[in-house]
């Protein structure tokens, strides 16, 4: 297949694979194209998944090039391991290549970016260990108009495309465990689908529906690239319509009218235009205070969360699909706006759905966007993922709304998952209960000492300003002791936690280099009716400290010592409910919506997040 664009195969190969091969940053590692008699020779070892040589494999060396037409392969070296692992190319002229290993118990694989000049004869590349491998499979969703008898799904570097069936399934055998990118590739355009494969993978990982929405040919559509995970340059694209070939949708526009989504960060292509939303048979307009009620804010808001909640009072749920499936939501240009359905009880008539607006509007006379339902064709668009985004500054959020039998607690971004941790109830787990909530089920923690933990990721490390905030419902307030709401605290590893006293007031508590309490910052005035929901929070901005009890500043001061002007950072997990060192300290109650996030939130933020949240009265 010969795409109708220029891809840039060497960019993607460079940043979509698994590192597993580093210490490639030296200036010899710059990158550039192939030079004719500038050869030299790249050795290494191929160990197998305990650390051994590996003898006799296979592995090849591919330079990843295309034409601007996508028909021109790179080079490609192959040769075989010795007794030790060891394998030497000898030859290889400077570019961009993959290195790829099969072997029977799994898959070693890096992309490196490599220029090997005249004054480097030799470049040894790190040990690369042997990977147990998954099959990958999935459907893509056929375009609306395009090639789609053409489609490919790829993994760059790997040498590994295949075409989907007539019932749109793909499946990719040995596909290494990481992080990297699957490439969906029509005859006019390109799709990114990132994938995560964990260590505790199965054999066979489900990938993602992806729907590609195409163009209607290669010389019809003018593309407009939006979010991409690199920048890209597709200089060979026609930016106009041809005249006369105009859809109806089009005439009188100009191309700065329309706004293009060739892929977004979930890999899912789109072309917007203004009569994409005609498919949905119902719609309503949620703006002001039907949205949620609120007053003005000082300035508006960029990427802000908003909960839906609908019920069988303000929603008639036999319009809409089973499961909810055919759901959108648009901003009031028509543009589509990412959503996660958190729940959807069709026969319970409840649900409750988040969607992230890029700009809340500080007048909320402003505020507005439209539901759409009755679309028995849409593709299944709720993705947490796109809605609590690092970019917001969020690092991520918990929503509680595991089913009981589950000890395992996921996360909005798919990044930080937690477990259920300390000693198993009586008659073992499931130790989750899941009562009505804020918004959607909630968490419920028991006496037996459990929490949820989360492992240590540097990506949830902060510094110099952090936001934390979760919703509390204590079932013994008075018990004469401090309750932990969340914290990143460990024996010797102590940064800071959120917890509620026995008096009823509430602190944030922050720990120094040798693991002592090194300052406390105390609401003054105690919380009202503990043992009902308030939603609690801190907001930490380099020595300075906020506390906020259900959307407001609560009067704070300092309790003892000092307020670090950065937050130690000693590796310390994540735990809700417990600071994992003193579990008679463990929160005996309910908990719902937790947040951390790496900015310091304004209080406008802090207060729509209370009352976009909070219970209806």
């Amino acid at each position: 297949m010969k795409p109708a664009i220029g891809f840039p195969w060497s960019l993607v190969a460079a940043t979509a694979l698994v590192w597993l091969i580093a210490g490639c940053a030296d200036e010899r590692l710059a990158g550039g194209g192939t030079e004719t008699g500038n050869a030299g020779a790249v050795s290494g070892r191929i160990l197998d998944s305990d650390g051994h040589g590996l003898a006799s494999a296979l592995v090849d060396l591919e330079e990843v090039k295309t034409r601007s037409d996508g028909s021109e392969p790179g080079s490609r070296h192959a040769t075989r391991t010795d007794g030790e692992g060891r394998y030497r190319f000898d030859s290889v002229q400077a570019g961009k290549y993959a290195l790829y290993a099969p072997a029977s118990d799994g898959l070693a694989q890096a992309a490196i970016l490599t220029r090997l000049e005249k004054r480097d004869s030799l470049l040894s590349l790190p040990d690369a260990v042997s990977r147990r491998t998954v099959t990958l499979t999935g459907r893509v969703l056929p375009p609306v108009a395009g090639d789609s008898a053409g489609a490919q799904v790829c993994v760059p570097g790997m040498r590994a495309c295949v075409s989907p069936g007539a019932d749109g399934v793909w499946r990719i055998q040995q596909a290494p465990r990481g992080a990297y990118e699957i490439l969906f590739l029509t005859g006019t355009s390109a799709h990114y689908l990132a994938v995560q494969v964990g260590a505790e993978a199965d054999t066979a990982v489900y990938v993602r529906d992806v729907f590609l929405i195409d163009s209607a040919g290669p010389s019809r559509i003018p593309y407009r690239f939006y979010n991409l995970p690199q920048p890209l340059s597709f200089s060979m694209v026609p930016q106009t319509y041809p005249a006369g070939q105009e859809p109806a949708w089009y005439a009188g526009k100009s191309f700065a009218d329309v706004k293009y989504f060739l892929l977004t960060d979930s890999g899912t292509g789109a072309v917007w235009n203004p009569d994409y939303l005609a498919g949905w048979k119902y719609a309503r307009t949620l703006d002001g205070d039907s949205l949620y009620t609120g007053a003005d804010l000082a300035q508006p808001l960029s990427g802000f969360p908003v909960p839906i909640r609908l019920t069988a009072a303000n929603f008639d749920f036999s319009q809409a699909r089973p499961d909810g499936g055919d759901l959108a939501f648009s901003d009031a240009a028509g543009h589509l706006l990412p959503f996660e359905t958190e729940r959807w009880d069709a026969a319970g008539k409840r649900a409750e759905i988040w969607v992230r607006v890029d700009t809340l509007a500080a007048a909320n006379s402003e505020r507005m966007l439209r539901m759409h339902w009755g679309n028995p064709a849409a593709p299944y668009r709720s993705d947490a993922t796109q809605v609590f985004l690092a970019a917001d500054g969020v690092l991520d959020a918990w929503h509680f709304n595991e089913e009981p039998s589950i000890a395992f607690v996921p996360d909005a971004r798919g990044l930080f998952a937690g477990v259920v941790a300390g000693p198993p109830p009586e008659g073992g787990y499931p130790s989750l209960r899941t009562p009505e909530g804020v918004v959607g089920p909630a968490l419920a923690l028991g006496k037996s000492g459990d929490y949820v933990h989360v492992p240590w990721r540097a990506a949830l490390d902060v510094s110099t300003a952090f936001t934390v905030s979760i919703w509390a419902r204590l079932d013994q307030p008075d018990n004469g002791r401090k309750q932990l709401l969340a914290s990143k605290w460990q024996t010797a590893s102590r940064e800071w936690h959120l917890d509620i006293y026995s008096d009823r007031t509430f602190e944030i508590e922050f720990g120094d280099a040798v693991g002592n309490i090194q300052g406390n910052w105390r609401s003054t005035a105690p919380v009202p009716s503990p043992g009902a929901w308030h939603q609690y929070a801190a907001v930490y901005d380099k020595g300075v400290v906020k506390l906020y009890l259900d959307g407001l500043e609560a009067a704070g001061a300092l309790a003892s010592g000092s307020i670090p002007a950065a937050v130690n950072r000693f590796n310390a997990d994540v735990n809700i409910g417990s600071n994992s060192i003193d579990t008679t300290l463990n929160l005996q109650g309910n908990l719902d919506e937790c947040r951390i996030y790496s900015t310091a939130k304004s209080g406008d933020w802090m207060n729509m997040d209370y009352r976009t949240q909070k219970t209806r009265p």
